[in-house]
């Protein structure tokens, strides 16, 4: 399968066209109970076209063949009883809309383009979702249990020929201990002060709220829309700004709320069941310079342990100092958001992270950095230490150094495998119908069928 699911529905794209009437619909294939419509295929047509992929004759017939696997994959989940909760689709449809709101600046234009509210909109597309969710299910119900023994990834390895091995740039493990400065009782005091001067500038009406909020708030995401967070469920908040949320009428504005991430003052629009309407000013204390220095410092007395000492391992290190917590618990190790692996590619480092890539350029495996001065994902500032745990040069792939990455593409294969048997077992025992539009298709899996 080239294509096994869609990652995204194409939302936007659906509603733009239909509200024009540029694709006029019509079924083209049945699959079980499960219909494909000519507006699925255009659709992710037009997503292909979008993406910038290049498009070839066959390409409308390899999406189509995708919606069919789908739609099969759909249809058996319903024969084995797969259920779906609806806070599942809840939470998908929250993350949907909150990518979508970002793409199109706010919740506000993204009713107005579609002309419908929120609520209307999420209604309209539940069953979608939910069908979605199935779908994924259910694939993942095939796949369970797949595993490779060595054997088999090293007779992959042997049948792939000799002029088609990759080429691999050189790439690097990396661990770190990360040590962020404590804030100080006074900067605190400093930034609730004057986060409360804010509330009551706004309460005597000598400022505006989205003003504010725009200018001064340590929250860049909201403060580009005047401090709005649009409208979304307590849950997705820390406990206590959910709690002063729900202590609030409409309209009213809030006392200064402290979080892990500063100080707050908010105000609540509006309310639709669940959901609220918020808008909000932050104010992050600030470091004070003399609290980095001091975490510079801590940092270049553990490298001390570790490196002239030798009393302490980097990995233990790590667990016990490391104010990191995603990485703390693995030693350090850092993970490849880009890729799920372990290894970054050098080339690829510079583009994610140009100081860190500078850092490590002339670094060999198993040394260890200076104190770099970092920023966190939540915009504070930080030194950590990073260690090079592996690192190889740029080479054709091999078994030596690519065990896992030549293993991880076995696995892919087998599971394609497993795939295109499991699509030929049932599209004998399904209902299954193409249209003459699609007719004249070579597919890649065999389904079944004598094409009209």
């Amino acid at each position: 399968m080239k294509n096994l699911i869609t990652a995204f529905l194409v939302i936007l794209s659906t509603i733009v066209l239909a509200q024009k009437g540029d694709i006029i619909d019509k079924v083209v294939g049945v699959v079980g109970e499960e219909i494909i419509l000519k507006s699925e295929v255009e659709t992710q047509l037009l997503q292909y076209i979008q993406s910038g992929a290049p498009t070839t004759i066959e390409t409308r017939c390899n999406l189509y063949e995708d919606i069919m696997y789908q739609k099969l994959l759909l249809h058996q989940s319903k024969l084995d009883s797969i259920e779906v909760g609806e806070d599942q689709i809840e939470s998908e449809m929250q993350r949907r809309l909150a990518y979508f709101i970002s793409q199109i600046g706010s919740e506000k234009k993204l009713e107005e383009f579609y002309n419908k509210s929120i609520l209307e909109i999420k209604a309209e597309f539940h069953d979608v979702i939910r069908d979605q969710i199935l779908v994924q299910m259910m694939e993942q119900k095939i796949m369970d249990g797949i595993e490779l023994t060595p054997s088999e990834v090293k007779n992959y390895f042997k049948n792939i020929p000799k002029d088609s091995l990759p080429y691999i740039n050189s790439e690097v493990e990396l661990a770190q201990i990360v040590i962020k400065p404590k804030i100080s009782d006074r900067e605190k005091e400093v930034a609730k002060i004057k986060i409360d001067g804010y509330r009551k500038d706004i309460l005597a009406g000598l400022s505006k709220f989205e003003v504010i909020a725009t200018l001064y708030s340590s929250d860049p995401g909201s403060a580009a829309q005047g401090g709005s967070l649009g409208y979304m469920l307590l849950d997705n908040f820390v406990p206590e700004f959910a709690d002063a949320a729900r202590k609030l009428k409409v309209g009213d504005l809030s006392e200064v709320i402290e979080t892990e991430y500063g100080y707050h003052i908010m105000e609540v629009l509006n309310r639709r069941g669940e959901e609220y309407e918020i808008r909000h000013i932050l104010l992050s204390p600030k470091v004070n310079p003399y609290d980095l220095v001091k975490a510079k410092n801590q940092l270049d007395s553990i490298a001390s342990l570790i490196d002239e000492i030798d009393t302490l391992n980097f990995g233990i290190a790590a667990t016990l100092f490391s104010d990191d917590e995603e990485t703390k618990q693995n030693g350090g190790r850092l993970i490849n958001y880009m890729t799920g692996a372990s290894k970054f590619d050098m080339a690829q480092l510079g583009q994610m992270d140009a100081t860190l890539s500078f850092t490590i350029d002339k670094m060999e495996e198993g040394d260890i950095s200076k104190p770099i001065a970092t920023q966190l994902p939540d915009g504070s500032q930080a030194y950590r230490l990073v260690k090079i745990m592996s690192r190889t040069d740029p080479h054709i792939v091999n078994m030596a150094d690519d065990y896992q990455r030549i293993k991880e593409a076995a696995k892919v294969q087998k599971q394609a495998e497993k795939l295109s048997n499991w699509i030929t077992k049932k599209a004998v025992k399904t209902y299954i119908k193409i249209d003459n539009t699609f007719s004249t298709c070579e597919f890649e899996n065999n389904w079944g069928i004598t094409q009209p």
